[in-house]
């Protein structure tokens, strides 16, 4: 199922950048409320594809046109269409190729191997330690160079017990890295995944643990049978004791994380309630109240996956309210009643953005029979959302009879 739902502008993060053209943008992940955008080298246009001619404007990205390097993009996840537009001047500082941030973040970790004490001896360079592992362990691969920085970090993770900077260098390396399918493979079959477990489960530090998280998810985002494999009891409680105390970015990868490893997994969201993640979370979102939004989310996604059999899972407003005689039922569904999430879950509808309010009424026809009387008390708040899609002139129509329409459903909902 697709993480995030309904209409979302790409500003903060996109895990998996949708296949374009060589010289296309790279959006890479971020931390919260901030925009990364990387241009890869420019390069002709695939011939199959028609050029896309940028303005200043959104314009719709076909799906037979190439986007050129540098530009502004953001995709409706709930049409699947991409969007682009040039970058604005205060757009365009500090922007780099992936290929020169890779680089950058090998040469943090350049002093550490140089000292590495294995088979390459003391003091090898850099580049001749990257070739070197790269000959050595793909030499039938047309490009060694993923193969042999993903190897690289591994070693400097091995030999940084005691230099948190380094570690969270190779960590951060590996989130530009693994965020590829063939990459996350190749990362698992030479054993980085049992590395990585094993940081989130150990005595590091916070941030080291936190981003060791974001790895994790990242590597078992798109494998199942991998995720069911690290959602242990054990990594599900070192990633619930990261939500209780890290900052709002290190708790956000740590559920990022979370709903990686549970989705589809009904053994881990067996973990979770056990463990009384269901409780940490709210906990969380008190001293975080930025992150209330990612965790009523993340256990709308949990919820309506299990609700649907784990298949494919539904994002028409009709089809969700089908499902809502079945959470209470679900494994996560009596733990959120009985935590006090309901209430938390319909005070998003005061959310400052629309998006924000679409996800909330989706939560709430989700829940509507589970926390019926918990959303009583926030009728007025949704009406008072009907009456401002009324007199939202800048608003897509169409977007804004959507909302309305789905919130006048809720509202049923909760007669």
């Amino acid at each position: 199922m697709t993480v995030l739902l309904a209409l979302l502008t790409i500003t903060t993060l996109i895990h998996a950048a949708p296949v374009i053209a060589d010289g296309a943008l790279v959006l890479v992940e971020a931390p919260e409320n901030v925009q990364k955008v990387e241009t890869a080298p420019i390069s002709a246009p695939s011939p199959q594809l028609r050029e896309f001619i940028p303005t200043h404007e959104w314009q719709v990205v076909e799906a037979d046109q190439a986007i050129p390097a540098g530009l502004h993009v953001r995709m409706d996840m709930q049409t699947g269409l991409r969007q682009a537009k040039l970058l604005e001047p205060s757009e365009q500082t500090g922007i780099k190729t992936l290929s020169e941030k890779r680089r950058a973040k090998l040469d943090i970790m350049a002093p550490l191997l140089a000292r590495h004490s294995g088979p390459t001896g003391e003091g090898v360079p850099i580049t001749d330690l990257t070739e070197e592992v790269a000959h050595g362990w793909r030499p039938d691969r047309a490009d060694h160079s993923d193969v042999a920085q993903m190897h690289a970090a591994q070693m400097v993770l091995r030999e940084s017990e005691h230099n948190d900077g380094a570690a969270i260098a190779a960590l951060e390396t590996l989130t530009e890295l693994v965020d590829e399918i063939e990459n996350a493979h190749e990362f698992e079959r030479m054993g980085g995944l049992t590395l990585i477990v094993e940081l989130v489960q150990g005595n590091r530090s916070v941030s080291v643990r936190a981003t060791a998280a974001r790895v994790l998810g990242l590597v078992c985002q798109n494998n199942l049978a991998i995720a069911a494999a690290a959602g242990t009891s054990d990594t599900i409680a070192a990633l619930l004791s990261l939500v209780a105390q890290g900052t709002h970015t290190e708790s956000a990868r740590a559920m990022f994380a979370l709903g990686v490893l549970c989705r589809g997994a009904p053994a881990a969201r067996t973990h979770l309630v056990e463990l009384s993640g269901v409780r940490t979370m709210l906990d969380a979102t008190r001293a975080h109240p930025a992150a209330m939004q990612k965790a009523v989310l993340l256990l709308y996604d949990l919820v309506l996956d299990e609700a649907a059999g784990d298949e494919d899972t539904p994002e028409a407003p009709d089809a969700i309210a089908r499902l809502a005689p079945a959470v209470p039922r679900t494994t996560l569904g009596p733990a959120i009643k009985a935590t006090g999430w309901c209430s938390s879950i319909a005070q998003g509808v005061t959310a400052h953005s629309n998006i924000a309010v679409e996800k909330t009424l989706k939560a709430m026809l989700l829940f509507s029979q589970l926390c019926r009387a918990d959303f009583a008390p926030h009728r007025a708040n949704v009406n008072a959302f009907i009456t401002h899609m009324r007199g939202e002139a800048d608003l897509d129509p169409a977007y804004a009879a959507e909302l309305t329409a789905l919130a006048n459903t809720v509202l049923a909902r909760m007669s």
